[in-house]
């Protein structure tokens, strides 16, 4: 599952039940508003009709206001005012750049908003969750590397608690067996009033002075690719 790259395509607008545009609106809203926020998200790999996922993979997203730590399995990256770091834990190497003046802010959702509507065949709505609390609606795509998404939200708040891409391609099993795949995608704790602490001190990584980069003790043995002076 290290391989599956997250791609999901969305739209955008969310306020009254049953109309996509407005809903997804409402959606991009809170998350552009949201300056401050933290969510763990849970990345599930199912085949056919099958109950229990294939893989399981872990992820934590952390925005507070231009600061961003973004972690999936064995991969880390964190943007400062000062840098952009990305970590690969799996093959011990560290990679520091500067930050860049303008940077767009990191989407949990990674949403494009310009191609769902020319490509939806079909879009339905329903609800779900316990009590039916929970708003969703599906996407029957024309083509593209999925034939469906479902995107549930809470529609008190408009923030997305799952969505599932279900694969056009049939995807090889455990067993090199070819069948039909979906990946399913849930955010889970989500608060819009974090307090944080020291989440995006760089100095857990690396020390820097005078432009000068050094890796901090705890990793002392990655490998440092930077274009900034050692």
């Amino acid at each position: 599952m290290k391989t599956l790259v997250l791609i999901v395509i969305l739209l955008g607008g969310v306020v009254w039940a049953q109309d996509p545009k407005l809903d997804f609106k409402a959606i991009n809203k809170t998350y552009a508003e949201a300056t401050k926020l933290s969510m763990q998200v849970k990345y599930e790999l199912f085949f056919d009709s099958d109950a229990k996922p294939s893989d399981v993979e872990y992820g934590v997203y952390k925005r507070d206001q231009n600061n961003f730590y973004v972690k999936q399995t064995d991969k880390e990256m964190l943007i400062t005012g000062q840098h952009i770091l990305v970590i690969d834990n799996e093959t011990k190497t560290l990679i520091v750049d500067k930050a860049k003046e303008n940077i767009n802010p990191i989407n949990p959702l990674q949403v494009n908003l310009d191609s769902i509507f020319t490509l939806y065949q079909k879009v339905e709505f329903y609800k779900t969750g316990p009590n039916n609390a929970l708003y969703a609606y599906r996407f029957t795509l024309k083509n593209g590397p999925y034939t469906a998404i479902d995107v549930v939200f809470n529609p008190s708040n408009y923030f997305v608690t799952e969505i599932t891409n279900t694969y056009r391609e049939k995807m090889n099993d455990a067993n090199n067996i070819a069948r039909k795949a979906s990946l399913k995608t849930s955010f889970i704790n989500i608060n819009s009033k974090p307090v944080f602490t020291t989440d995006f001190n760089e100095s857990k990584y690396i020390s820097s002075k005078n432009n000068s980069i050094a890796l901090a003790a705890s990793y002392a043995k990655y490998k440092l690719l930077t274009n900034l002076k050692k």
